[in-house]
């Protein structure tokens, strides 16, 4: 089951503070944090590391942005979040199917 969820972060996000002030952008880790927690919640799958990620382009914040999970053959989700039809982050992500959720 494919899982896609629309958001945007807040101008006041404390993570965006010491972030490039003055010309803040999301952190990377911010985003793949933000991942992990959107497949935990709507996919039941639990992240438990990084394989690859690329990041293409910044993210600002108060910009609208679509991150989409999909499940892959190797216990990964493939994660892609746009802003529109520009890619800002592409990732793979391992995880097991979080129990809780189960």
């Amino acid at each position: 089951m494919t899982v896609e969820e629309n958001f945007v972060f807040a101008p006041d996000h404390p993570a965006l503070a010491g972030h490039f002030p003055g010309d803040p952008i999301v952190p990377g880790s911010v985003l793949l944090d933000r991942a992990a927690a959107i497949a935990r919640e709507r996919g039941g799958w639990l992240v438990t590391g990084v394989r690859r990620a690329r990041f293409k382009a910044p993210l600002r914040p108060g910009i609208d942005c679509v991150m989409r999970l999909s499940p892959r053959d190797d216990e990964a989700l493939d994660l892609t979040c746009r802003v529109g039809q520009k890619i800002v982050l592409v990732a793979i992500l391992d995880c097991t199917a979080d129990d809780e959720k189960a």
